[in-house]
């Protein structure tokens, strides 16, 4: 399958999974409010920490090892075998201190998180599984069933009053879902492994935990630290606004998630000049969703929040810096995922150190000094700085042409988009011609979307040769 068509598919299945995760969240921040969200998201927030020391890199490891083809029962086996581990170690330590984990949330949740995270290891050891067999079109159709499934759930837990508790269970059994199908699917089975086996884990894990942390700290670290210093209202506010950023994300998110294991194929190979042409295909499009998103979360981002209730206007400005922040950031994502790739995780795990300490003071001081509008300039200032350490570390080992041109153009065709909603916005607000949000925000991101495309198609030879290459005809 060629790998526009992979890129396609799981973006495409993503978008899918996020449409009912927004349809989900609405519904449920209308029904519960601001106060109830923030303290969900800060369990999740929990559980996603726990799950990343639960891993301490083997997810990362074994989608790399799986990918190159050999000794395939014996890697899936050791990696099955260090997760249940640590996994019994964690679930006795959140037991143990539950009274700790209970008055940071607010709420007697913590036998609700180890399930969480046992749930959540499940399916992340299925998923890179998937994804290190190849098979990252099928990772991505499963993401819909995961969002479907966990939304079907949610909702019915919470109409019959179950509120938070339906909410996280709900979550729980996306995870599961997923995690049985994949294992259905993928053809991997139980190997005796030896020593060798852990410690090329180990090796690549060794390093690559920095990176999981990397996108640990940029998912969660301002609410974490917002946890202490905000109430549960504004969190709630906070997070709406993240998600509907990471929205704009899944585009980038399919790319690096597809290419890693190309190029790390190619890269056992020694064959430099493919490297190098990936790595420039990555970056000619990681941006193609997130230039746009930007001009449009500044423009229409207000709309846009006012769909989950009136509440949740305020966190317009804070929305666009997210969206700013996630371009910067993939552009990094798709460095580091080379860097891993080309089997250099040692200095993945330097770049990400440096991301990751500048995010955690940054967002102290900055959230101290200005609020949620400092956590998330926090977010947008590490990322900047994460991308040109990346980078610099990257280019030591591969050719890096950076398609300047070409995001470029993505740039020009975002910024006469914006141009094009905000004077519409502007002509039919003030002839009263969208009184129903849903209308406005109906009426005028499709037309940003029509704007932008024709726009960056009639300019850009690269993105009309790219289309045309991956039409099912071609």
């Amino acid at each position: 399958m060629k790998l526009g068509h992979t890129s396609a598919i799981h973006f495409a299945s993503k978008v899918l999974a996020s449409l009912f995760g927004f349809a989900a969240t609405i519904y449920f921040a209308r029904r519960l409010g601001a106060e109830t969200l923030g303290i969900y998201y800060v369990v999740l927030m929990l559980v996603s920490w726990f799950q990343l020391a639960n891993s301490v890199g083997v997810s990362s490891a074994l989608q790399k090892r799986l990918s190159e083809g050999e000794d395939l029962n014996q890697y899936f086996t050791a990696g099955l075998l260090l997760s249940a581990a640590t996994f019994l170690l964690l679930g006795v330590i959140v037991l143990v201190f539950s009274d700790q984990v209970n008055g940071y949330v607010g709420r007697d949740v913590a036998l609700l998180v180890v399930g969480l995270v046992f749930l959540s290891t499940f399916s992340s050891i299925a998923d890179s599984t998937l994804i290190g067999r190849h098979y990252v079109h099928i990772s991505g159709l499963l993401t819909p069933v995961r969002y479907a499934g966990r939304s079907l759930v949610q909702v019915l837990l919470v109409v019959t009053g179950f509120g938070l508790t339906g909410l996280l269970v709900g979550y729980g059994v996306g995870w599961l879902l997923t995690g049985i199908v994949a294992f259905l699917v993928v053809s991997v089975g139980l190997g005796r492994p030896h020593r060798h086996h852990f410690e090329r884990l180990f090796e690549f894990a060794k390093y690559s935990w920095a990176g999981r942390v990397q996108g640990q700290v940029f998912n969660w670290t301002d609410l974490a630290v917002l946890g202490f210093l905000a109430s549960s209202s504004l969190i709630g506010i906070y997070s709406i606004a993240w998600n509907v950023a990471l929205f704009l994300a899944i585009f980038g998110d399919s790319l690096s998630a597809t290419l890693f294991p190309e190029i790390s194929r190619v890269a056992a190979e020694d064959d430099a000049e493919k490297v190098s042409e990936l790595t420039n295909e990555s970056l000619a499009f990681a941006g193609l969703f997130l230039f746009p998103g930007t001009v449009g979360a500044a423009t229409l981002g207000d709309r846009i929040l006012r769909i989950y209730g009136s509440q949740f206007v305020e966190g317009h400005l804070v929305l666009t810096i997210l969206v700013g922040a996630l371009l910067v950031y993939g552009y990094q994502d798709q460095l580091i995922s080379v860097l891993n790739a080309v089997d250099h995780p040692h200095l993945a795990f330097r770049a990400n150190v440096v991301f990751v300490s500048t995010n955690l003071l940054l967002n102290v001081v900055l959230v101290w000094m200005f609020g949620w509008v400092g956590a998330a300039v926090a977010t947008f200032c590490s990322a900047v700085v994460g991308c040109a350490v990346t980078y610099g570390y990257l280019q030591r080992h591969v050719e890096v042409l950076v398609p300047i041109r070409q995001i470029g153009y993505q740039a020009v065709a975002a910024f006469l988009m914006g141009f094009a909603v905000w004077a519409f916005r502007v002509l039919v607000e003030r002839h009263d011609l969208t009184q129903q949000n849903y209308l406005a925000v109906g009426t005028l991101v499709p037309l940003g979307a029509f704007v932008y495309f024709t726009v960056l198609f009639g300019i850009s030879n690269r993105f009309r040769e790219t289309v045309v290459r991956n039409l099912p005809s071609v």
